[in-house]
């Protein structure tokens, strides 16, 4: 989990702080995603900003109940002034589940037959390790 301190992206962004899930993607624009996917924006995991100052790594000592957030499309959603994706497992190659698993994820879904029955992502996936090298190139 990832806990974003208040205004560490900007001001109110986010206000206050904000505690995402260990899968969670936030909207990032940076001009290196234009040259990587010509998109003006990707979604990055939260989990690649992690620098223990502003975005710090939790570690619960309990167990903690997440929840996402899934719709009829992928979208993004405002939490906090931070944009966060909403449920999408993402091409099968992404995910990377074995063919023993992919099966269960889709029990969950019984109006879905196959991955891409979840129609397109709304912005491109990337790392932000990708945008670092563009960005120092």
């Amino acid at each position: 989990m990832t806990r974003i301190t208040a205004d560490a992206l900007g001001f109110g962004r986010p206000a206050p702080d904000l505690v995402l899930g260990p899968a969670a993607r936030m909207l990032h624009r940076s001009p290196a995603t234009r040259i990587l996917t010509g998109a003006d924006a990707a979604l990055i995991p939260v989990r690649n900003f992690i620098d223990g100052d502003q975005l710090i790594e939790l570690r619960p000592i309990a167990p903690v109940h997440c929840y996402q957030l899934g719709f009829a499309e992928h979208a993004c959603v405002n939490v906090n002034g931070i944009d966060v994706e909403t449920l999408h497992p993402g091409p099968a190659h992404a995910i990377g589940l074995g063919p023993d698993l992919l099966p269960h994820l889709m029990a969950m879904f019984p109006h879905m037959h196959y991955l891409t029955d979840f129609g397109p992502l709304t912005a491109p996936r990337l790392n932000k390790a990708d945008i670092d090298l563009v960005m120092a190139a």
